[in-house]
């Protein structure tokens, strides 16, 4: 579930409105999650799917209340300040381009990297392929002696 999701069920929780406009968030959880009824452009809402969107909530471990804004460092309610904090840029990879032919669909300055759907990163032609959960584990490592130069 993304934090958009999250947000939408918490923000229909808290208003309890009976429609909302069929936007791409609303016509998913209502095909997939059960959570609402699509009425042409719309979604109708029952109090029934407020108790849905409730329990779908907390059984994947997300609390009702909306946390309060702050920086990633001040998160508040999880384990890690990154659990109730936007990601700066979720669904994308950073990848390193190394040494890859003239035919390559990127190219970028040295002691940079290039942001890019999963998808992507797994098509380009590679030999190999660090994964790095971490990136500044990444970043130490490129200027460590022996270990890869860019």
């Amino acid at each position: 579930m993304t934090n958009a999701e999250v947000a939408f069920l918490r923000n229909l929780i808290a208003s309890a409105v009976s429609e909302r406009q069929g936007g791409p968030i609303a016509r998913r959880l209502a095909e997939e999650e059960g959570v609402g009824r699509i009425d042409r452009s719309r979604v109708l809402y029952t109090p029934q799917d407020h108790i849905r969107a409730g329990n779908l909530l907390r059984t994947r471990g997300y609390p009702l209340d909306i946390p309060a804004a702050g920086s990633r460092s001040s998160a508040q309610g999880a384990a890690s300040e990154k659990v109730n904090a936007v990601p700066v840029a979720q669904q994308l990879v950073a990848t390193v381009l190394l040494n890859l032919r003239e035919s390559a669909p990127a190219v970028h300055a040295p002691g940079c990297f290039v942001a890019m759907p999963w998808h992507q990163a797994l098509a380009l032609p590679y030999q190999v392929l660090m994964v790095c959960e971490t990136w500044s584990h990444c970043c130490s490592c490129t200027s460590t002696p022996g270990c890869l130069s860019m």
